[in-house]
């Protein structure tokens, strides 16, 4: 698979070691059925971790005049991981016959101790910026959906372009 763009961001699949799942392109989604948003993709990071990510161009401001604006982005960011997390595991159980969008890689994959991520990559913005996106997400989670964090210990993180090069998932 070749490296792909999301978000004015180049995200690379070549060099990393990874198997990538297209989730907001495949067929699995399309025949899932409507009102369902999903992250960009599923990355299987290692034998350990598959990251869940979303890529933005940009976020409101959390401190701008319209925090309503801002709380509605964490809303729908948080709800596509919710959602995608959703599709994936229902996948991986086969409750969907379009499963086959998701490589051996993915559906032979013992997911018994695998963490889940949710990552949240922001093209272009300050590092500075980032903290009140995180403590954000964080309350999301902890007060809408603490649930998941119980069950399934996911943690969400926010990262920019700057960092996400850093850790190897764009050029």
């Amino acid at each position: 698979m070749s490296d792909f763009k999301e978000s004015g961001m180049f995200f690379v699949t070549s060099c990393l070691h990874d198997e990538i799942f297209r989730i907001e392109k495949s067929r699995l989604y399309k025949s899932a059925g409507e009102n369902l948003s999903t992250v960009d993709f599923v990355l299987k990071h290692d034998l350990r971790n598959i990251i869940f990510i979303e890529a933005k161009s940009s976020s409101p401001n959390p401190l701008g005049k319209n925090p309503e604006r801002f709380e509605i982005f964490i809303d729908r960011v948080s709800e596509k991981f919710i959602h995608s997390f959703n599709l994936y595991c229902a996948a991986i159980l086969g409750r969907f016959e379009k499963r086959s969008d998701l490589t051996d890689a993915f559906m032979k994959f013992s997911h018994a101790y695998v963490t889940f991520k949710f990552l949240l990559v922001i093209n272009k913005h300050r590092k500075d910026w980032l903290p009140p996106i995180q403590e954000a997400l964080h309350e999301a989670f902890r007060q809408k959906m603490s649930y998941y964090k119980k069950i399934w210990r996911i943690e969400p993180a926010v990262l920019n372009d700057e960092m996400a090069r850093k850790y190897g998932f764009i050029r």
